[in-house]
């Protein structure tokens, strides 16, 4: 965080005051007077009342140095940059050699984004005035916005020799060391700006912020102490921030995110906890704080925060997910249903959450409203593997209802899965199941061959072609398929009571 001059002021009032008196003398007295009087407003902070005394003064004399300068400081202070440019620049015409003057337009300057003008500026103004704070510190500001950095870092170095206990110039000086990678410089700027100022909020906040970087940087490479080290570095410095500035929500925020960085999730809740009640209508620190709820699998807790989130943030996705997966966890698959429709009909590509969808469908026994999405899925044009998942819960529901109309349609869901994802073994799989049951057993076995053939592993699969095998008659076929399904898992209890069946037939 970057800290722009705060005390450019001051001694140019005093430079420009002791101008003042020696033209303004020899002036009319209602000219003095309105002079007088806008330098007294001024003092007062009335701004807009002292323009007008100005502008008095400049109506009758218009290169009246004093006003000229005024009438600038007043336009700095309320960011008419632009306006401010024509004055002053009248201002440094008449003073070239005043370092003061030669700053204030480039304060201007850099107001409008002139920042070349206003680089050689402030140049000017610290070869003219080389014990000249103020000329360093504006120097440093514009060559970051220049992307010159290590000009940066000089300029402030020079204005901390100047004034050492200074903690904005250390400040920013720790701003330009960071940019270049400079941490180590970067720490102990930071850290002399805090020990300067300690109810400084920004300077424990820009220490903290780096240490956060560097534990990132750190963590990526490896999970040494070194790591930790960094990490439990940031903890204190935004500890400092919070102690600071409690009411700050952006500064516990950060805090809160070091935190659940740290693993420490119970702290990071208490404090994203505090940050929703300072800032109710702040959407990540209740987003964030989900995400920790649902990592604790707190999910009634995590239910209750995405509540507030969506009141903000109606169409977030992931908030949508983790509503979702929150009312799943809680058993409530029927209300988690419409936020996975939702999500599946804004990102159609999303494979998981068309599996997840198909999943609580399944759960809620909601054969309708699997059917309705499918025709919707099918509207929209989304088709291909992504509602297979939808199609294979279709046809396990139909399935499970079990009349022969039923089982058609349930035949009929799985062979367009197979046709919608090819090499899905699930739902080959599944049109085995269904045409066994419809008593087509050549079409099971087909079916039932190339689900194992995908997925050499599957146990139901295996124990599914043993049942049609029996049905052909083929029972040695048939043994060796109920063996394979319990070797792959010997806790397959159909292939299991299906052997010991075989056994006693045969």
């Amino acid at each position: 965080m970057f800290k722009k001059s705060i005390y450019l002021l001051c001694p140019l009032l005093l430079s420009f005051g002791t101008v003042s008196h020696c033209v303004a003398s020899s002036t009319p007295t209602d000219t003095l007077k309105a002079y007088k009087k806008g330098v007294s407003l001024f003092k007062q902070r009335r701004l807009d009342a002292a323009e007008k005394e100005f502008q008095k003064v400049l109506s009758t004399n218009p290169n009246d140095v004093p006003s000229l300068s005024y009438e600038g400081l007043i336009f700095l202070q309320e960011h008419r940059y632009a306006d401010a440019v024509e004055p002053l620049q009248k201002v440094v015409n008449a003073q070239p050699k005043s370092s003061n003057a030669h700053i204030n337009l480039g304060n201007a300057f850099e107001g409008v984004k002139r920042n070349v003008e206003a680089h050689y500026q402030f140049q000017l103004a610290s070869k003219l005035d080389p014990h000249s704070v103020s000329a360093f510190y504006d120097l440093g500001s514009v060559c970051i916005q220049m992307n010159k950095p290590q000009e940066a870092i000089l300029a402030y170095q020079h204005a901390a020799s100047l004034a050492p206990k200074d903690p904005d110039v250390m400040n920013n000086l720790g701003v330009a060391e960071q940019t270049v990678g400079h941490y180590a410089e970067a720490i102990k700027a930071y850290s002399t700006a805090y020990k300067l100022d300690p109810t400084s909020t920004e300077y424990a906040m820009n220490l903290a912020l780096l240490y956060q970087q560097m534990a990132e940087n750190q963590t990526k490479l490896d999970h040494t102490a070194a790591a930790s080290k960094l990490w439990m570095d940031a903890r204190i410095a935004f500890n400092h921030a919070v102690t600071d500035d409690p009411m700050n929500y952006r500064t516990r925020e950060a805090y809160a995110d070091t935190l659940a960085e740290m693993g420490d999730y119970d702290q990071a809740i208490t404090q994203y906890t505090r940050i929703s009640q300072i800032a109710p209508n702040a959407f990540h620190p209740l987003y964030s704080l989900s995400v920790l709820y649902i990592k604790e699998r707190k999910f009634a807790d995590a239910n209750t925060t995405l509540n507030a989130a969506l009141k903000i943030r109606k169409e977030d996705l992931n908030t949508l997910k983790l509503k979702a997966f929150a009312e799943y966890n809680l058993h409530n698959y029927s209300k988690a249903v419409p936020y996975y429709q939702k999500i599946v009909m804004v990102d159609p590509n999303d494979l998981a959450s068309w599996n997840n969808l198909a999943a609580t469908l399944q759960l809620a026994d909601e054969l309708p409203e699997t059917v309705t999405t499918i025709q919707q899925a099918k509207t929209q044009g989304i088709t291909g593997i992504r509602i297979a998942p939808l199609l294979r819960t279709a046809g396990y529901l139909y399935l499970k209802a079990g009349d022969p109309a039923s089982l058609k349609l349930a035949l009929q869901n799985y062979i367009e899965s197979t046709h919608d994802a090819p090499d899905d073994p699930f739902g080959y799989n599944g049109v085995g199941l269904v045409a066994q049951k419809l008593g087509k057993l050549h079409v099971a076995l087909t079916a039932l061959q190339r689900a194992i053939a995908l997925k050499p592993n599957f146990d139901d699969a295996y124990n599914n072609l043993g049942v049609v095998y029996e049905g052909l008659g083929n029972l040695i076929l048939a043994k060796r398929a109920f063996i394979e399904a319990k070797k792959i898992n010997p806790h397959n209890n159909l292939a299991l009571e299906n052997l010991k069946h075989l056994g006693k037939s045969s």
